[in-house]
């Protein structure tokens, strides 16, 4: 009910009162009661005058409030010096902030199990670890979308050593990438392969999530004799793109 409250329109709006008599929320859904807690978790400071606390105290407020945007997501890398804790304390926190999404994109940390040369050695983000944050997101109200490097920083971190890419550690995976390792070499059937085979095995690690991020940022002109022959190679980026999409597509993602 509305709880004699002033609802906004929209199904994750939601409308607080609190006062000496208590606190009130109206919301049409889980996602508005939800919301309307976390603005009373932002708010609320622990009871004054105890060694430890026991109770919290809220400010005597009225709030109406709806999201203008239905998509609020963030962008989180997980890079190999970050411990799980630290990407599971930032979903915890992206949602006390209301986002309703989160992109984690592994720098080398994914462990894939159909190509596992593409991660570090012990690689934290494991299936059972990817399967343990979705379910803890679901609960927050926040989904994980997963990300793959598609096109540029294709070696799962930067080249010459900064953040080593996948040939700095193991150089017989060469052929995949642009000499440098910088790109997915695009005219190598085994390249897109491997690309496609990830993606796929990471959307399932990721309960099947309805968006997809395959990156495709930052990629440097070819420098692989064979991708350099492809004219125009534009066509070959943009083939490459749309087999990807269209694999998501199939899976009902975007």
């Amino acid at each position: 009910g509305s709880a004699g409250l002033a609802l906004r329109p929209g199904d994750e709006a939601y409308a607080v009162k609190a006062d000496a008599s208590g606190v009130k929320i109206a919301a049409r859904t889980l996602a508005g009661v939800r919301w309307a807690a976390y603005s009373l978790r932002q708010l609320a400071m622990a009871k004054r005058g105890t060694f430890k606390t026991a109770g919290r105290i809220l400010p005597t407020v009225t709030i109406s409030d709806a999201p203008h945007l239905a998509f609020r997501c963030i962008h989180l890398c997980w890079f190999p010096e970050l411990r799980t804790q630290q990407i599971e304390r930032a979903i915890r926190l992206a949602a006390l902030l209301k986002f309703n999404y989160a992109i984690l994109e592994p720098w080398g940390m994914y462990r894939s199990e159909k190509h596992p040369w593409w991660s570090w050695p012990e690689a934290k983000m494991t299936k059972d670890e990817v399967r343990r944050l979705v379910a803890l997101g679901r609960d927050l109200g926040i989904t994980l979308i997963p990300q793959i490097a598609a096109y540029g920083h294709a070696g799962a971190g930067r080249s010459c050593t900064a953040k080593p890419s996948v040939i700095d550690l193991q150089p017989e995976y060469e052929p995949l990438y642009e000499p440098g390792g910088w790109n997915w070499c695009l005219s190598n059937p085994a390249a897109r392969s491997a690309v496609n085979e990830l993606v796929l095995e990471m959307h399932e690690a990721f309960g099947n999530p309805p968006f997809f991020h395959i990156g495709c940022d930052e990629a440097d002109p070819p420098t692989c004799p064979t991708c350099r022959t492809v004219k125009p190679y534009a066509k070959l980026v943009e083939s490459h793109i749309a087999e990807v999409a269209g694999l998501l597509r199939k899976r009902g993602a975007r």
